[in-house]
């Protein structure tokens, strides 16, 4: 018999956390001691492992044998792949905010109670927050994912009202890592199914930004862990990082974004009370410029100067010069 939902402090909305596994076994117990150290506890964990063949689910039923909070363990009788398991998970919680939650990551102790503070604060949708990284062997390695993302002003972007800044930043860039968010269960039914061009995280950002209102939290409240495994990788600061991962992705991730886009440009045209015509025009826009730069000359000259006269979109719908100059090199 599951055991009842609890509240938390007093007039506080319960929080479930949605995690999923797959052969997680070598960082798991790091997350879930992390879980089990915040200030503020869960009404419930709901773990959902897609057919590990390590000790991730033993693991997970040893937690839930000594914590005093709800912990339910759903084991996969076939892969489904992280984003549908996660959307498997987000259905399965019971509690009025959700926070997801990868295998291998570490919370501070102030996560959960930071995030639904802010939430209830900024009366919005969804939250979201900094990390900083650390790599195989838990070390810090000194950079935060805002960093390599360059996204340096949350406080004028997305904790003021204007959504229009949310949007922009959204269309430069995935600026919001799944496990770094927190979501109010009643936007549920809205921000899944996710549509297989997107992953999770991706996907739930824009519908939080669509439908109501996504916030964020500057202080680094997880370490989020770097190391070969990823399904989803973090590209490096450096150059050398930046022009290394554009040649081995830059074509193949630029036909994503495209295809992404296109399902959003639908989704959005599909639902015009939520998208001014302004707004889909720049959605579209996006998938547009996902198009040119997935279709660049080889001829060196004839792609600087293609480039060039893109350096509009380039500001509007990636990182400015910094995408110039790694599409120019690639």
């Amino acid at each position: 018999m599951t055991k009842p939902l609890e509240q938390g402090e007093a007039g506080d909305n319960s929080i479930s956390i949605a995690l999923c596994t797959y052969n997680g076994a070598l960082y798991l117990r790091e997350q879930l001691a992390s879980i089990a150290a915040q200030t503020r506890k869960p009404a419930e964990l709901v773990a959902c492992d897609d057919g590990s063949r390590d000790e991730s689910v033993a693991m997970l039923e040893e937690f839930a044998s000594r914590v005093d909070f709800p912990v339910r363990v759903i084991k996969n009788e076939k892969n489904l792949g992280s984003t549908k398991n996660f959307e498997q998970a987000i259905r399965l919680c019971r509690g009025d905010y959700i926070a997801l939650c990868d295998q291998d990551d570490w919370w501070s102790p102030q996560k959960l109670d930071s995030m639904a503070r802010a939430l209830r604060h900024h009366s919005a949708g969804g939250i979201f927050s900094d990390a900083v990284l650390m790599d195989e062997n838990s070390r810090l390695t000194g950079d935060t994912l805002w960093g390599l993302n360059l996204f340096e002003e949350p406080d004028t972007v997305f904790n003021s009202r204007a959504r229009d800044h949310a949007i922009s930043e959204l269309l430069r860039r995935n600026l919001v890592t799944g496990a770094a968010l927190m979501f109010r269960a009643e936007l549920r039914e809205i921000l899944i199914p996710v549509p297989e061009e997107w992953v999770h995280d991706g996907w739930i950002a824009w519908m939080i930004v669509l439908h109501s209102r996504l916030v964020a939290i500057s202080q680094p409240l997880i370490r989020y862990r770097i190391h070969g495994a990823q399904q989803v990788g973090v590209v490096g600061r450096s150059w050398a990082d930046r022009l290394r991962r554009s040649r081995e992705t830059g074509t193949a991730l630029y036909r994503q974004q495209e295809r992404q886009f296109e399902v959003l440009h639908d989704y959005v045209q599909s639902h015009r009370d939520v998208c001014s015509p302004e707004e889909c025009e720049r959605i579209e826009a996006k998938r547009r410029h996902s198009q040119f730069r997935a279709e660049l000359s080889a001829n060196r000259v004839l792609r600087f100067l293609r480039i060039a006269v893109q350096s509009s979109a380039y500001k509007l719908y990636a990182q400015g010069y910094l995408s110039m100059i790694k599409d120019a090199l690639a």
